[in-house]
């Protein structure tokens, strides 16, 4: 059986007020004076507390809808299960705070420093981080559908089984962050530093990605189907079983990268750079690699049947003789002879 929930308590102004000068004391003497402020549970809906100090603060399954904490100072505090629903914190810093279980749906937190903070199953839906800094946050099986991350710094965040679908990461910082399982289907993330980034498994499709730098990134079958993922640049990536299809891809840097098994189907990879990739066992049936370079490429076993591979660079007899073409494949004219070399008819 689920714990029980514990009732709601209500707390005069007078009480607030004193309860807040015995926590300021409590902090200036380092504990020897005045009292830790327990407010937990408590109903402080549409309260003011701007620049209030609240650092170390108990407001465990406190209810803060709609209160005003501008400027409120909550390193630390301890915010498990709250309910910060519309709640207004600009300014306010929240580095290292506990907000495990926490409902921020449609909170304003822009530009708030959120550092180490533990947001493990939050509820960020529709909340605003625009500019926010959550370097090393925890943030595991949180939901955040619609949210505002522009320029976000997430770097080293972690968000394994996170749902972020139609949110806002635009040229944020996700640098080696942990997204494992998670699901930011239909989000815009142009621009976005995901250098080093763990994707396993991850959900991307209809995401968009233009410019996006993912150097280095760990995606083994993240689902990137219908992406735009224009001049983004892939170099040294891990996209073992990923899938691509109807992506575009159009001017990537796909080099060095082990993509075995990967599915191109259908995308759009028409100037692409493939140097040195590892693609055996791709399947890149009726894509478009107009101009791609697939110089020093691996084609073994990969599907080029219905593709487009005219003014393809690097492409190389003994190479294409390890891949599957069939008659609708289209080579350009410095490649049709290996074309008829396959079909015997050198």
């Amino acid at each position: 059986m689920p714990p029980e929930k514990l009732a709601m308590r209500q707390i005069a102004k007078l009480a607030l007020e004193e309860t807040l000068n015995a926590h300021r004391l409590w902090l200036r003497s380092d504990g020897r004076d005045g009292r830790q402020a327990d407010l937990s549970n408590m109903r402080l809906d549409e309260h003011d507390l701007t620049g209030a100090r609240l650092e170390q603060a108990n407001l465990a399954g406190a209810s803060l809808i709609g209160a005003v904490l501008r400027l409120a100072k909550l390193q630390g505090a301890a915010l498990t299960g709250a309910n910060l629903t519309r709640t207004n914190l600009g300014q306010a810093d929240l580095t290292g705070a506990e907000l495990s279980g926490a409902i921020l749906q449609e909170a304003s937190l822009p530009r708030v420093p959120l550092d180490n903070a533990e947001m493990s199953r939050a509820n960020l839906r529709g909340a605003n981080l625009e500019g926010a800094s959550l370097r090393k946050v925890k943030l595991s099986h949180a939901r955040g559908r619609g949210a505002v991350l522009k320029r976000a710094d997430l770097s080293g965040a972690i968000l394994d089984a996170a749902e972020f679908k139609e949110s806002s990461f635009a040229a944020a910082n996700l640098e080696g962050a942990y997204l494992n399982q998670a699901d930011l289907s239909g989000s815009d993330l142009s621009g976005t530093d995901l250098h080093g980034v763990v994707l396993e498994g991850a959900d991307l499709q209809a995401c968009k990605l233009v410019g996006a730098r993912m150097q280095d990134a760990n995606m083994r079958e993240v689902r990137l189907d219908g992406a735009d993922m224009r001049e983004c640049d892939l170099t040294g990536a891990t996209l073992f079983r990923a899938s691509f299809r109807g992506a575009i891809l159009e001017d990537a840097i796909i080099g060095n990268v082990a993509a075995q098994e990967a599915d191109f189907e259908g995308a759009k990879l028409a100037g692409v750079d493939f140097f040195s990739a590892q693609l055996q066992s791709a399947n890149f049936r009726d894509a478009d690699l107009s101009e791609a370079n697939l110089k020093l490429a691996r084609l073994r076993r990969a599907d080029f049947r219905g593709a487009k591979l005219e003014w393809a660079k690097g492409l190389t007899p003994t190479e294409l003789c390890k891949a599957l073409l069939d008659e609708r494949t289209k080579l350009s004219g410095s490649t049709r002879a290996v074309m008829a070399k396959l079909a015997g008819k050198a």
